[in-house]
Order: C-alpha cells, then structure tokens, then sequence
C-alpha cells in the first residue's frame, strides 16, 4: 500500500473505524496498518487529525447574548430612518438603505406575481407562435368519396364499365 492509498483511507479510519473494518478485507486492513506502522508521514498526519479531531470535541460554542437580535433590529430601523442630505442623495440613500438594510414590507410576493405574469406572457406568445409555423393540414376527404370522384373524372373508364355491364345482360 503507497501513501496516496492511506491518505484516501485517513479520513474513514480517524472517523468510523468499524466502518472501514466492513469495507475492506482482512489482508488489506493489514496492510495498511503495517504502511502506518512503517511510513513516519502517514502516522504523522493520522496523529495530527486526531489531536484536531480531540480540539474539536473539546470546545464549547459560546451562548449568544439573548438580546442580539433585539439591538440588531432597533440598529437596522435607526439606519433605514437615517435622513440623508440633499434630494438626489436622499433618494439614492433611502434605495440603498432599503436593499441593504431590508424595508419593513417583503417584495417577494410582488416578484412572484411579477415572474407568474412574464411566464404566462412568454408561454403564450410562445404557443402563438408556434401555432403561426405549422401549415393547417386539408380535411381528410372519405376513401369512397376519393374513389368516386376519381371514377366520375375518368369517363373512359366508365364506358369500359358500361359496355361490360351490357355484355353480361
């Protein structure tokens, strides 16, 4: 077994050992404990993933102060309320500071109906379209009434059929 294989290997048996146990053999299990045993790099790395893996047990995430997103959202009001100078400034401001800072009213129904309406609008002029492309097929004419047109249009044929029809009489 190389060090590219026991690096491929590290992360499975550092976090589930059993796991790896089940997934590979017997033979190969041993062989890349003997690669650990010999190789200094790859004990190295396994004994540093270790120690990170026991730092990262070990802490404790800090409790948030309760009143965070109380202040942050008095902090948020007094921006978007903040009057800037000036007229031109003023209307870029207060824009900047509604899509920075958010605005007490959500525009993401407006857009919803915003998107349903250009896709309503896009599909059909799309259908529109479509239908204008394609060529309107003739009605479709019966076979008997075909086949009789055809024989009232060729009289030669109907004089053969009647002069046969009196030979038999």
């Amino acid at each position: 077994m190389n060090c590219n294989d026991v690096n491929a290997r590290l992360a499975d048996l550092l976090l589930a050992p059993d796991d790896l146990n089940t997934q590979m053999t017997a033979e190969a299990r041993a062989r890349l404990d003997a690669h650990l045993g010999q190789c200094a790099v790859c004990k190295g790395q396994l004994t540093e993933l270790q120690a990170t893996m026991a730092l990262l047990d070990a802490w404790q995430a800090p409790e948030p102060n309760p009143y965070f997103l109380t202040r942050l959202n008095v902090r948020l009001a007094e921006e978007r309320e903040a009057a800037p100078a000036g007229w031109p400034v003023s209307w870029y401001e207060r824009l900047r500071a509604r899509l920075m800072y958010g605005s007490r009213m959500t525009l993401r129904p407006v857009a919803a109906m915003a998107m349903m309406a250009v896709l309503l609008v896009g599909g059909g002029a799309y259908l529109g379209l479509s239908d204008l492309e394609t060529p309107k097929a003739p009605p479709a004419q019966a076979a008997v009434v075909h086949d009789l047109q055809t024989l009232d249009s060729n009289a030669q044929l109907l004089d053969q059929l009647e002069s046969m029809s009196d030979q038999t009489d």
